[in-house]
């Protein structure tokens, strides 16, 4: 599989991770939406545990990007940004969080209840059936299924679009998330980012299953200034949006500038 892809040309400053843990390539829709003058690199996670994750971002970025960066991650790549960006401080000029998962445990209980109460019937079952199996899921076309329930779930209003995912990774989820979730439940997201001295921005859909308060509460009472923006009828996609998408881009590219 590609290591990354680049948009427009060099130099590439701006770093897009994708979510998951496991779905390389569904930051294509934000490269292509983004202006024609900004250099974009698209990591592919590949490796299989956090630090592999990390180590694997840094490789790609000093041998192709243009330190420092901006690094733009959504969902999980929020927190993959948060990581690498605590670890390498001087490769790094702006972090920016997009639908950022929350960042202390106590924030996470409603998130699969709000998800399922936006499926039909049928569907919720067929979610509920292959959560009850997902640590055996090896087969890519359950987990294919599983993402686009969720993602339907994710979604309030969303525009046509294609999967953008270049290939379902079961494994590299289960692994790096429950590392991940590790990291959340010791506190040690907030910790990393007491340590981060760069801006960091927020940009969140007001209907995202992660609670807003998840990302936000957490920043004030540690004292981590960040600048919020938050999308009025919008969802955990942002640029899949109808309502949310062209403010999504308006409020990216703007902060892009700086």
């Amino acid at each position: 599989m590609l290591k990354f892809r680049n948009y427009n040309s060099p130099p590439y400053s701006v770093i897009l991770l994708h979510g998951g843990p496991g779905a390389p390539g569904e930051m294509k829709g934000v490269s292509e939406g983004l202006g024609s003058n900004i250099g974009i690199l698209e990591p592919m996670q590949s490796a299989d545990t956090v630090t592999g994750q990390v180590n694997e971002l840094k490789d790609i970025l000093m041998e192709n990007g243009d330190p420092p960066l901006t690094i733009a991650g959504f969902s999980w790549g929020a927190w993959l940004g948060i990581i690498f960006t605590a670890e390498n401080p001087d490769m790094v000029k702006k972090l920016i969080l997009i639908g950022c998962g929350p960042l202390e445990q106590k924030y996470t209980s409603n998130i699969m209840k709000t998800r399922l109460r936006r499926l039909s019937k049928d569907e919720r079952i067929e979610l509920k059936t292959l959560m009850s199996s997902f640590d055996l899921i090896s087969d890519n076309s359950e987990f294919r299924r599983f993402g686009e329930l969720m993602k339907k779930a994710d979604i309030i209003d969303p525009i046509e679009y294609e999967d953008e995912i270049l290939e379902f990774q079961p494994d590299i989820n289960r692994k790096v998330w429950s590392e991940a979730e590790i990291l959340r439940r010791g506190g040690n997201l907030i910790e990393l980012l007491t340590d981060i001295k760069c801006p960091i921005t927020v940009i969140h859909g007001r209907e995202d299953h992660h609670p807003f308060n998840g990302v936000k509460e957490p920043l004030s009472k540690a004292k981590i200034y960040a600048k919020f923006h938050l999308l009025d009828n919008c969802g955990h996609y942002p640029w899949l949006e109808r309502n949310g998408s062209e403010r999504f881009f308006e409020v990216l590219e703007d902060e892009l500038k700086f």
